[in-house]
């Protein structure tokens, strides 16, 4: 169940830095978030996980020039002070807005990463949009089955497609 953002930095340091953070509590407190944890794996461990040098590198330099553009060159639009000395965190707390609730439907899904409803043994595609959100999923007609989210009406699919089929557009002009 998402969480909202997840309390959680690592610093740019080193190239090796990120390796210190390679534990599976870190691995499986990032996935819970649907999120992928791209942390370069210790040469000691005998599981292989998903990794990107490319992303990692990146995000190194995007972290790198963050740390530079707040806390080491002044701003002309600040009077010459840092935006890290004067950024205040907010004082609310994050509240995670409550998972919809589908009175009117059959089952309750959860659209897995790779944006697929699974249905028993069935993978039904529908988008990556919608990946780690709940849908209210309810039998309109014999082997005919409404996707909704929230109050939005997504669409269909029946015993023979795997994927959703859409709807009517509730935000189109009524015709007069």
């Amino acid at each position: 169940m998402p969480r909202g953002p997840i309390a959680l930095k690592l610093t740019a340091g080193q190239a090796h830095d990120g390796k210190a953070h390679d534990g599976m509590e870190i691995r499986q407190l990032v996935g819970e978030g649907y999120a992928w944890a791209n942390i370069p794996a210790r040469k000691n461990r005998k599981e292989a996980f998903a990794f990107s040098g490319f992303i990692y590198l990146y995000r190194n330099l995007v972290e790198r020039f963050i740390e530079v553009y707040n806390n080491e060159r002044p701003h002309q639009a600040l009077s010459g002070a840092y935006p890290g000395e004067i950024y205040t965190p907010s004082p609310r707390v994050y509240e995670p807005p409550r998972e919809p609730d589908y009175p009117f439907h059959d089952r309750i899904v959860r659209v897995t990463r790779c944006g697929r409803i699974c249905v028993g043994k069935r993978k039904i595609n529908l988008s990556t949009v919608f990946a780690g959100q709940t849908l209210g999923i309810r039998e309109v007609d014999d082997q005919i089955w409404l996707v909704s989210f929230m109050h939005y009406d997504l669409g269909f699919f029946d015993k023979e497609t795997d994927r959703v089929e859409p709807g009517p557009n509730p935000f189109a002009p009524e015709k007069l």
